[in-house]
């Protein structure tokens, strides 16, 4: 039975099939990424920030590592009623970056859009809870930081941005059963145990969720980033990123966004 269970697993990740994590091999397409961001390594943009720029088979890798002593992050909502992309986002805000946030719907093809999973901000709700799925942003005036989801909402008063799949709860504890093996950019949210935060937006060919959460796994895991938590914010065609004086590093994204996430200097 063992050896069958080694014959099946690779097929099984590739198929889509389900996939139990306790069982599962690192996937390939996570080793291939780990290995092209390893060669690439950190280099410094400013104190407290971080950026790394890797590629591999059609996949784009931008990394930002974030020391939340000296970044602040917070939510940047749309003023025209189709939403808007980042880069109007983000500057309107003052912000530094700004990539996609959470999730959101349509009243019609590419109009109206309104957020869906927990929004609020400033204490003002804007969109109601999921219960169980994903996890929550938690905005404090020092740091951020990832929970999971539950029936009632963080009653703390501030900001929270819900969003979905959680790949890592807090604690390190990884948290994805299955890969449906689809490809798409994917923005990522990672929480250190030392309080910095990883941003990570794969473009391109992009990963699989599954494939992407398993490279903000630790190292002795197969991952990379070792991230303490890790959420997915909305994906796909939302994936963009903005950088101010960088246009080298845009993402422009498939469509217009509600909100985004939003790091600022702190002053």
């Amino acid at each position: 039975m063992k050896t069958l269970l080694r014959i099946l697993l690779p097929s099984m990740l590739i198929s889509g099939g389900p996939v139990l994590a306790q069982q599962a091999e690192t996937p390939q397409r996570t080793t291939e990424a780990r290995i092209a961001i390893e060669a690439a390594g950190w280099q410094e943009v400013e104190p407290g920030l971080l950026l790394l720029r890797a590629s591999t088979g059609g996949l784009a890798v931008t990394a930002f590592q974030i020391d939340q002593e000296k970044f602040a992050f917070g939510v940047a909502v749309q003023e025209s009623p189709d939403g808007e992309r980042v880069d109007a986002l983000g500057p309107r805000g003052g912000a530094l970056i700004a990539v996609n946030g959470g999730f959101f719907g349509e009243k019609s093809e590419g109009k109206g859009l309104y957020p869906v999973g927990l929004l609020r901000i400033d204490g003002k709700v804007r969109s109601p809870n999921w219960a169980r799925s994903g996890g929550y942003i938690l905005f404090g005036p020092d740091a951020i930081r990832i929970e999971p989801s539950s029936p009632e909402a963080p009653a703390k008063p501030g900001t929270i941005l819900q969003s979905k799949p959680l790949m890592i709860e807090p604690g390190g504890k990884w948290a994805m059963n299955t890969n449906q093996a689809l490809w798409r950019p994917r923005t990522l949210l990672c929480a250190l145990e030392d309080g910095k935060v990883v941003l990570l937006v794969l473009s391109g060919s992009g990963m699989s969720l599954y494939e992407a959460g398993w490279l903000m796994r630790a190292p002795r895991d197969g991952g990379h980033f070792g991230c303490d938590a890790a959420l997915a914010l909305d994906g796909g065609g939302s994936t963009q990123l903005w950088v101010d004086g960088r246009d080298d590093l845009s993402v422009r994204g498939e469509t217009a966004v509600h909100n985004a996430l939003t790091v600022l200097r702190r002053k």
